[in-house]
């Protein structure tokens, strides 16, 4: 009797197998995502902005579903604030974004957690008494590379060699911290 169950049961969980692997078919509004991107978030804001944040960016839009998604990646994102008092999401990026929800989001505490994800560290460093600069380590998701960036004060004289040298010192010493 055992027998005659067997191969009913052998496709029932090969069928459970499929449908728990397989990757979820987007809304037909969601964004158009890169390939193996997932959607781990769908939110709207109190000014009615569609939110979906997958593992690799956040994309949003107005309500027209005639507009188009906009998307920042995590890794393009340098600081994630939440401000309690008006349920308000700030990334700040090239492009700052402010979102206003009616209660606290789970979009909040997964940006935060993607940006941590993709920011290995971030520095300020003093070069010279005049000029600091913050130096920022970022993971490529795509490469697994980490890049650097550095941003320089406005005072700081790039053309001068005592700063010149003084960086190349500090990213000798900063990548030898991070192990990269």
């Amino acid at each position: 009797m055992a027998g005659t169950f067997t191969p009913w049961l052998t496709a029932h969980h090969l069928w459970l197998h499929r449908a728990a692997t397989q990757r979820p078919r987007p809304a037909p509004d969601s964004p158009r995502l890169a390939p193996h991107e997932r959607i781990l978030v769908r939110d709207t804001s109190a000014d009615g902005t569609e939110c979906v944040a997958t593992d690799r960016a956040l994309y949003w839009r107005i309500t027209d579903p005639a507009c188009q998604w906009s998307r920042v990646d995590w890794s393009a994102i340098d600081q994630v604030g939440w401000e309690r008092a008006t349920h308000t999401l700030h990334l700040l990026a090239a492009q700052p974004l402010a979102l206003r929800f009616t209660g606290h989001p789970r979009l909040a505490e997964l940006a935060a957690e993607r940006v941590a994800a993709f920011h290995v560290f971030r520095r300020r460093v003093s070069l010279t008494p005049a000029c600091s600069v913050t130096v920022t380590a970022v993971r490529d998701p795509d490469a697994g590379a980490v890049a650097w960036t550095v941003c320089y004060d406005p005072r700081c004289d790039t053309g001068d060699p005592a700063v010149t040298g003084a960086m190349d010192e500090a990213m000798h010493e900063l990548r030898s911290q991070a192990g990269c």
